[in-house]
């Protein structure tokens, strides 16, 4: 063995020494597995969407909700007159839809008493003075569909005689939605003439040869007084507007099933006809 080890190279030696330490390391090693990196959780493709389930309180919000009035009254000596306005209030549980809606008819009376206030000091300065009242009446029947009717009788000193005038607010309170004349019936479909078809004949044989006509042409400022009933469409026409003054104010009822084929059997009169 010494003769073999002298005749055998170093570098041979130290390359066979390395060699052989390797392995004796290897051997001693404990046995580990080879597990692929760790790689982070895939991402979702889109984000979740938040899922709204409404309440049965939001389903029926007409359950939860009381019609109530605010009557404001104003005496004034220059110029002389006496006010009075009642304000349709709603009053139910803390809900955006309530707040628009007395948001919204805060504004139409309150249009109505600054219109007058403003004409007052044009009015003539006599004892009697001048005078406005503004109440209202609600046409429909409980439910989602509120239907009011604004009645404003006034009059300005000096004037021949009192004046009346009406104004209507429809609102549907499941979307909180003021409704508009047009929401009640098919997109594109002739409504303004069917309603005058309907108006006309009725207007003729009631007034005779006091009737005017061009107070209910299909247009949209003839027909922008109306309400929901649970009987039909009722549209109000004002003094002067299809008859003189002494005959007053004139409303026709149009029935639902003379409007069949313009009307939108679904909404918003689907929510009436299920309240009645």
């Amino acid at each position: 063995m010494l003769l073999l080890r002298k005749n055998i190279p170093s570098v041979v030696l130290g390359a066979l020494s390395l060699s052989l330490l390797a392995c004796a390391t290897l051997i001693g090693a404990p046995a580990t597995s080879r597990l692929p990196p760790p790689t982070e959780p895939p991402l979702p493709t889109s984000s979740p969407e938040l899922v709204f389930t409404p309440t049965p309180e939001a389903l029926r919000l007409d359950q939860t909700v009381s019609l109530t009035t605010e009557v404001i009254s104003e005496t004034n000596e220059t110029p002389l007159y006496t006010l009075s306005a009642e304000t349709p209030v709603l009053q139910g549980p803390d809900d955006p839809r309530l707040t628009h809606f007395n948001e919204a008819v805060a504004a139409l009376v309150q249009e109505e008493v600054t219109a007058f206030k403003e004409m007052a000091p044009e009015a003539l300065d006599t004892p009697e003075g001048s005078y406005f009242e503004l109440g209202f009446t609600s046409i429909s029947p409980p439910g989602d569909l509120i239907s009011l009717q604004f009645l404003i009788n006034g009059y300005s000193a000096g004037a021949a005689h009192p004046y009346h005038y009406t104004r209507t607010f429809n609102y549907q309170l499941s979307t909180g939605q003021v409704l508009t004349l047009d929401q009640l019936f098919l997109l594109g479909a002739d409504y303004l003439q069917a309603l005058a078809d309907y108006c006309k004949p009725e207007l003729q044989q009631r007034l005779g040869d006091a009737f005017f006509p061009d107070g209910a042409e299909p247009k949209p400022e003839n027909y922008q007084n109306w309400n929901l009933s649970s009987e039909g469409l009722i549209i109000t026409f004002d003094e002067y507007q299809v008859a003189p003054y002494a005959a007053g104010p004139q409303t026709v009822t149009i029935p639902y099933a003379a409007l069949e084929g313009v009307v939108d059997p679904q909404w918003p009169l689907a929510a009436l006809e299920s309240s009645v």
